[in-house]
């Protein structure tokens, strides 16, 4: 993992890791701890091998791996989901969106596979709005989310898919409480 950036460094990523820094994550960062518990839940059976790959899931080696099962089990067996304001706002009006991170190799841009995550999405204010050529205010929203996401990932809302623009993230005594974007739809 390259901590710096927040991101993978490689695209091998052991699932058996997130059970490891169950700890660590609870400690310093719960929004990462509740997204990796929602991505293994998401993919619960992808996680059952030793080994798998960050991009989708799938296994390095068909071999299941009684390890990863403890670690992981470990981990949702002590995982408490986070209990601040904005959870609970998002439990009471958040709407399931989908999010697919952007990962550039050499060049080449791919995106994940799909993670559906909760988020209350606002039409934008024409105040912090740069329109575009070919754009019109209303192909603009404003996410606020939990989950970690990137300038250039793309989110599908309600059948439409915009590309996240640079995220920002609110903190309130150090401690992370959601992050915000402005979105922007995709033309096709």
């Amino acid at each position: 993992m390259d901590v710096v950036n927040r991101k993978p460094a490689c695209e091998y990523y052991d699932s058996v890791t997130s059970g490891i820094l169950y700890e660590i994550r609870n400690i310093h960062d719960a929004l990462a701890l509740e997204q990796s518990v929602n991505t293994i839940q998401q993919n619960s059976d992808a996680f059952m091998f030793w080994g798998v790959r960050f991009s989708d899931y799938s296994p390095v080696e068909r071999k299941k791996s009684i390890v990863t099962v403890s670690w992981l089990a470990h981990l949702l067996l002590n995982y408490s989901p986070v209990a601040s304001a904005f959870a609970r706002i998002l439990q009471a009006y958040g709407e399931l969106v989908t999010i697919r991170t952007r990962r550039e190799i050499d060049g080449t841009v791919s995106y994940s596979s799909s993670a559906i995550v909760l988020a209350v999405v606002n039409p934008a204010e024409a105040r912090e709005i740069l329109i575009e050529p070919g754009y019109a205010s209303n192909d603009y929203v404003r996410i606020y989310l939990l989950s970690a996401v990137a300038h250039r990932d793309k989110m599908t809302w309600r059948n439409v898919e915009y590309e996240i623009g640079p995220v920002e993230e609110v903190r309130f005594r150090g401690q992370l409480m959601y992050r915000t974007a402005l979105c922007r739809r995709l033309i096709e």
